[in-house]
């Protein structure tokens, strides 16, 4: 009995001692129930600078427990109290004047230091909004990825979320405005182009993608009637998109029209549509469009595309709130769709351009533009044209078979043969002609589809810049024989 009695009591004491511990233990995580969410902003968010370098962080989340202050710390800066009277669960305050960069932010109990939340890959830097068409929204057969040694690029998706840039960049899943959806998108021309930036800038960066495949200028329009069964037409859902990203952008980067060449539409209508559309993103956004000059669409007659080109390239010239964009006459499409950049390679072209005209915009570049026309003139027996330009060029080498070409020569509007193109100088052309002129002469360079699959002259310079487009340009008279 004495044996089985103290294993009975052994065993009562055990149990008690187990719910002892159990007791404390339960108290002791009672009083550890204090916790911290940061809401905003997120892993990946990118703050628009200022042009001191600066923004403010504004934060804002929720907590359990009983904070005296709640301070933050963003990219392994001293912490900073944000909040002296936190109450009812929630917190808000601002980092002010935080200069640019990238790092991971820290928030936390001032008075419980072990109660915090973070967030990696908060920037401040640039943010681009994606806009115009289907080249924009991207339609590569691969997925584009960017490089970078040291910042993340970011990308506020169509699911109003922040997250690493990644192709497709114009993801429709889950997509907050039906309006926008675009559900062909496939890689793009961002990541190649976020590679430039990160290298040249080593600053984060961001897009904000909008684009909608085949949409016309018309359908840009803020007065566009809104898509059935939505509050959005394409204008308002991307003003929605940069309001709920933060507000503030850099820029639009605008690829469009060809589905206005596609219909037709004249130049002077286009010019109409294209400076209201601009016009108002700088009222709305306070920020100016990138515009790129359409590239070629295999299907569309040449009068419709020099109309858009030429509109595009007016612009440039009278309306500051447009800024020239890339030249992309003779990057190749598609052999499948004649109107898509789907290879490697013509996305990299595309990328290098963007990047030139961006740079030479806000960074300091030097060569934003391709070599641009000054003057072209012919000689006295109308069988020789000399075109002169502002900068040096070069002749692409990238394929010896081709022709050089990429000019088209007309007498009284009637499209002559061309006998042999050679540079004379730095800067000028020579154009032979087969035979003699009778009439007016005019010269173009990229009109219509004149540019694909030929030897284009470029900026000797740089290397990727073709010369610029002109169409129809009148010939004088000069004295050289």
């Amino acid at each position: 009995m004495t044996k089985i009695f103290k294993s009975v009591l052994i065993i009562i004491i055990f149990c008690l001692f187990i719910k002892v511990y159990a007791q404390s233990n339960n108290a002791v995580s009672g009083a550890a129930k204090s916790t911290l969410t940061i809401d905003n902003p997120d892993a990946f968010q990118v703050i628009q600078r200022d042009k001191n370098n600066q923004a403010d962080i504004f934060i804002s989340g929720k907590y359990t427990g009983s904070p005296t202050t709640i301070e933050a710390s963003w990219d392994s800066q001293p912490y900073v109290v944000i909040d002296k009277t936190p109450t009812e669960g929630v917190f808000k305050g601002y980092l002010r004047k935080q200069n640019v960069g990238q790092g991971t932010l820290k928030v936390r109990f001032s008075n419980k230091t072990g109660v915090y939340d973070y967030k990696k890959y908060v920037g401040i830097g640039d943010i681009f909004v994606i806009s115009g068409q289907s080249n924009a929204s991207g339609r590569g057969d691969n997925n584009q990825k960017y490089y970078s040694d040291n910042i993340k690029a970011s990308m506020f998706g169509n699911n109003n979320k922040w997250s690493e840039l990644k192709d497709p960049t114009d993801n429709s899943t889950n997509q907050t405005e039906p309006v926008g959806v675009d559900a062909g998108a496939g890689g793009s021309v961002w990541p190649l182009f976020s590679t430039h930036f990160l290298k040249n800038k080593n600053i984060p960066i961001a897009f904000i993608p909008t684009a909608k495949g085949g949409s016309s200028i018309i359908e840009w329009q803020k007065d566009y009637p809104n898509k059935p069964g939505t509050s959005y037409n394409l204008y308002k859902a991307m003003q929605k998109r940069v309001q709920d990203s933060g507000g503030n952008i850099k820029a639009v980067l605008f690829l469009q029209g060809e589905a206005d060449a596609k219909d037709g539409l004249d130049l002077l209508k286009y010019k109409k549509y294209m400076n209201t559309f601009a016009n108002d993103v700088y009222a709305d956004i306070k920020a100016p469009i990138i515009v790129a000059q359409i590239g070629e669409a295999s299907r569309v007659a040449t009068s419709s595309l020099d109309n858009i080109r030429s509109a595009q390239k007016i612009l440039w010239k009278e309306n500051p709130n447009i800024l020239p964009g890339p030249n992309l006459y003779d990057i190749p499409v598609s052999k499948k769709d004649f109107i898509h950049y789907t290879e490697d390679s013509s996305l990299k072209m595309l990328a290098d351009r963007w990047w030139a005209s961006v740079n030479a915009h806000f960074y300091g570049g030097v060569e934003g533009r391709g070599p641009q026309l000054i003057k072209a003139q012919h000689n006295k027996s109308k069988d020789k044209i000399v075109l002169t330009f502002d900068k040096d060029l070069i002749l692409s080498d990238s394929n010896k078979n081709l022709n050089t070409s990429g000019f088209i020569v007309k007498d009284d509007n009637i499209e002559v043969n061309i006998k042999k193109i050679t540079q004379s100088s730095s800067n000028q052309i020579i154009i032979d002609l087969n035979s003699k002129a009778k009439g007016a002469v005019t010269v173009s360079l990229g009109s219509g589809h004149s540019g694909q699959n030929t030897l284009i002259y470029f900026d000797k310079n740089t290397g990727n810049l073709p010369a610029e487009f002109f169409v129809d340009i009148k010939t004088t008279l000069d004295s050289f024989k």
